[in-house]
């Protein structure tokens, strides 16, 4: 048996699950990906292709470039048919609006043996939907913080020494990719002194759980400097950048 997934407001060609089924036999895969088209206002603006004949990954290989953003592997699960008995003891976290996709994949690239990808452009998804209006920090973001964290516990705890280390920087990177986003989005639309005190405080002890060294070696001196202000001085942070978009 297999399974797949799909959003109610985007496209699915005739054919993908027979191409991704017929790709997941010929190459003994346990999960496969097509490539996608996604359009906003009913405006085609990316096609994400992958090439033919790539290589057949280990899932703690796919696990890494999709957290790295590479090779065309993506968080969500819409693009994917998926071995059933891989998905048996995995399940959407409840209550969690954003980063529940990346968990799921990354359990189930956990249980995987063999990830593969097709060029077949089978899935259109609709940003229009999902856009979101006004310029108010969302506190639903912060299950995103949570999540990530997560993978960096399981890193922890459950990875087999040979494979952890490549595993966890990734994980690190993808941390600190999030981490950073949600720090310049709370800063700017929200209020961390009051209605937002709770999420900022909750952001900053997790990015704080990042090495430091770690977070000096990925991110550049710049904004590096931005990872301090916005954990130790966000006055300071958006102070500059008041000054910044006046200029």
């Amino acid at each position: 048996a297999y399974i797949g997934f799909a959003d109610a407001d985007d496209v699915i060609e005739p054919l993908i699950y027979e191409k991704l089924y017929e790709e997941m036999i010929s190459r003994n895969a346990d999960i496969v990906s097509a490539a996608i088209r996604e359009i906003y206002s009913g405006n085609i603006i990316e096609i994400r292709t992958n090439d033919r004949d790539l290589p057949i990954l280990s899932g703690r290989e796919a696990a890494c470039n999709m957290l790295r953003y590479q090779g065309g592997i993506r968080t969500v699960v819409w693009d994917k048919l998926y071995r059933a008995d891989l998905l048996k003891d995995i399940r959407f976290r409840e209550g969690c609006v954003y980063g529940e996709d990346t968990l799921f994949n990354f359990q189930a690239m956990m249980s995987c043996s063999r990830y593969s990808r097709i060029p077949y452009v089978g899935y259109t998804y609709d940003h229009t939907a999902s856009s979101v209006t006004g310029r108010r920090f969302n506190s639903a973001v912060m299950s995103n913080v949570r999540i990530v964290y997560k993978m960096a516990q399981y890193c922890a705890a459950d990875c087999d020494d040979a494979d952890t280390a490549e595993l966890q920087e990734a994980v690190n990177q993808y941390r600190i990719t999030i981490y950073r986003q949600i720090f310049h989005k709370l800063l700017i639309e929200g209020d961390y002194r009051n209605r937002n005190k709770e999420e900022y405080l909750e952001l900053k002890t997790a990015a704080l759980s990042v090495d430091r060294q770690f977070v000096k070696k990925y991110l550049s001196v710049k904004d590096y400097i931005q990872w301090l202000l916005y954990l130790y001085w966000p006055d300071m942070f958006l102070k500059i950048n008041r000054i910044h978009h006046r200029d």
